[in-house]
């Protein structure tokens, strides 16, 4: 087989067999440091269980490795139904329990986009020249090696996070203390990305990413 046909395979197995996570913007306060004081709950709003089960296990264990006392939202409230939107009395109220649970932070994530799109990859031609025109008598009356490799089609999908961090015993209008948005680029599962996104979330938020 020639050596860039080669080449173009391992290189497509390798592109389709991860994915990409990468942080889009970040916004912190001057009080982001005081997520390493207190307990901090550990929140991700989906319809899918296992997709909040898992990112809360990857992002807690994060915050944990780097000295943040966390513990995952569904271990404290496993009924609550994150994904349905609350009215003004609902969040307060919400907000209320997880005080009276002991917590003083909340790291938020949610999906906020989605996209799917359509590329073309063009065709393309190789051949195999040297082993027919190595000699040169062979040049004439011989065809070369030639094969054709036709277009195709795939289809990418970009999913847009947002996640915020809040500090509940500050001042109402300065608990806000972080936004953060990243972009996770055709994940093969939930399992295979939920951990290179914990690492990167939890640098960024922390900021250990610029030391």
């Amino acid at each position: 087989m020639n050596m860039r046909i080669v080449l173009l395979v391992v290189l497509a197995v390798v592109l389709g067999s991860c994915s990409a996570v990468k942080i889009t913007d970040d916004w912190k306060s001057d009080d982001i440091g005081t997520i390493r004081d207190g307990k901090t709950l550990v929140v991700n709003i989906s319809d899918r269980l296992q997709v909040r089960t898992i990112s809360e296990d990857r992002i807690t264990k994060e915050f944990k490795k780097h000295g943040v006392d966390a513990e995952q939202s569904y271990l404290i409230f496993p009924d609550l139904h994150l994904s349905k939107k609350m009215n003004p009395k609902q969040t307060q109220r919400f907000k209320r329990e997880i005080v009276q649970k002991g917590f003083d932070n909340v790291v938020i994530t949610r999906l906020v986009d989605f996209e799917k799109m359509r590329n073309h990859v063009p065709g393309y031609t190789t051949a195999n020249y040297y082993n027919v025109y190595n000699r040169f008598g062979y040049y004439w009356g011989t065809h070369a090696f030639v094969v054709h490799h036709p277009g195709y089609n795939t289809v990418s999908k970009t999913y847009t996070l947002e996640t915020v961090v809040y500090n509940l015993t500050l001042p109402e209008d300065q608990q806000l203390i972080s936004v953060t948005t990243s972009e996770i680029t055709d994940p093969s599962s939930i399992t295979s990305v939920s951990e290179d996104f914990a690492q990167k979330l939890v640098a960024t938020i922390l900021g250990l990413n610029k030391k």
